[in-house]
């Protein structure tokens, strides 16, 4: 902020900030705080829209070193309410708060009371407890994905950055905290842009932005089908689609929410073996049985980590904590993380991620794994995504396969195609080709969305 204090740094629909005001700015909101008598390592909600203002809010709770929480307005309000229980949140900031604020005169002077080992954010993600679960996230890890994303070249004097994943996501901080970080200007997308391909790609020639992290579906759409003038993209969240743009470098990131860099490959345009890649800098991964015993080359089994970009865990649950974040046994002092995917190391040494441990369902007495079938028809040729679930059907139970497939692939053709592969037990009775695949609001596919439309295509049969 000293050394260049007219740079612009956050660039929203509404206008910018330069460096200068992000830190007067951010250094009202932490003094304010302060005068609230707010302590020090407490959680602070932050409630706005997509919009450079939350940045100045996030910011000055960092410096007044406590940890946000991002609620999100789309969210419904007792699922709001409940994250603010959760996370015992103390006070939540919203935009008009940031008014009150910026028009008293609060002290602006600079201050910044965290340290490396504060805790920067909590992402709170679905729980298979019914409750949402906080992960922890401190600045050590932040500033160790900062050191990975330059390592790999994604981040450089002149990177210009686009975010169009939400300030709850994870994924944020590659794509918010991570070029703020490094002096790079940060460009939000609204919510409705996103929602427009045809507008991103013209935001994007416009403001000469030049690096994103997307969800994979989401990226490979707009790289396969557009000319977007990107020089990085690292696609993230999802499988990874084939890429036919020859111009992009567009990189493979596997993670989650608890470890930022697990995997990474850089896909290249015609590649069709597309794995996980290997190890990301500073990440050891093992392929363990359930008593967390090596397995040889080529079995499947879970896919546990350890990294520099490991969260601490997650927040007030020390029996999740227990069971997630283990000790190492193969490198003494350090932490590992079960993630609960299934998966196997190939000769290459790359990761190819099969599904999950718990992604499995009971029909007609026979106890399948989703994925496993998902896995299967992913490598049939003609299938762009694909996705399984289990429907009601009449007074029973059925499996249903979703599938997108530019090149019309056939129902029938892909039941022949699994029939040959699978057991009759694991082969879908229904098959549904569709338009597209429907994302979440992270990207994700909507498993919900599928379910609904395979009962009803399993009323008409």
């Amino acid at each position: 902020a000293h050394e260049n204090p007219q740079k612009t740094i956050v660039v929203d629909s509404e206008g910018s900030y330069t460096c200068e005001q992000l830190n007067l700015y951010s250094n009202k909101v932490a003094h304010w705080l302060i005068a609230k008598g707010i302590p020090q390592d407490s959680v602070i909600g932050i409630l706005v829209p997509r919009c450079k203002e939350y940045v100045s809010l996030a910011m000055g709770v960092l410096k007044a070193n406590c940890a946000i929480v991002t609620l999100e307005e789309d969210y419904p309000e007792e699922r709001r309410r409940q994250i603010i229980r959760e996370a015992c949140a103390k006070v939540v900031l919203t935009i008009d708060t940031l008014k009150e604020i910026l028009r008293s005169d609060t002290d602006d002077s600079d201050i910044c009371l965290c340290t490396i080992e504060s805790i920067f954010q909590i992402f709170f993600t679905s729980g298979t407890t019914g409750k949402p679960k906080g992960v922890v996230r401190t600045l050590a890890e932040i500033t160790n994905d900062l050191n990975i994303l330059v390592t790999y070249g994604l981040h450089t004097q002149d990177t210009a950055t686009i975010n169009v994943v939400r300030f709850s996501f994870v994924a944020c901080i590659a794509t918010l905290w991570d070029a703020i970080g490094y002096g790079n200007t940060i460009h939000i997308i609204s919510q409705d842009m996103m929602s427009n391909p045809e507008a991103v790609v013209k935001y994007v020639r416009e403001n000469a932005t030049t690096y994103s992290l997307m969800p994979a579906g989401y990226g490979a759409m707009l790289v396969n089908n557009y000319d977007i003038p990107f020089k990085d993209i690292v696609l993230a969240a999802e499988k990874v689609l084939p890429i036919k743009n020859g111009n992009i470098r567009v990189s493979n990131l596997y993670a989650s929410t608890e470890v930022l860099w697990i995997a990474c490959k850089v896909i290249r345009s015609g590649d069709t073996y597309l794995t996980a890649g290997v190890p990301a800098a500073g990440t050891q991964i093992y392929i363990l049985d359930d008593n967390l015993n090596p397995l040889p080359q080529g079995i499947i089994g879970e896919i546990c980590v350890s990294s520099t970009t490991m969260a601490k865990g997650y927040f007030n649950d020390s029996e999740l904590n227990a069971r997630k974040f283990v000790s190492n046994p193969f490198i003494s002092g350090k932490m590992m993380y079960r993630t609960g995917d299934l998966g196997y190391l190939d000769e290459a040494g790359e990761l190819n991620v099969v599904g999950r441990i718990d992604n499995m369902v009971k029909l007609r007495g026979f106890r399948i794994e989703l994925d496993e079938i998902t896995f299967t028809a992913m490598k049939c040729r003609g299938i762009d995504m694909c996705a399984c679930t289990k429907v009601a059907k009449g007074g029973s139970e059925a499996l249903c396969c979703y599938y997108t497939s530019t090149a019309g692939l056939q129902e029938d053709a892909l039941q022949e195609y699994l029939s040959k592969r699978l057991p009759p037990y694991m082969v879908p009775d229904i098959y549904m080709l569709l338009d597209r695949m429907p994302l979440n609001a992270n990207g994700k596919i909507d498993r919900n969305i599928l379910i609904k439309e395979g009962i009803n295509k399993a009323v008409l049969l």
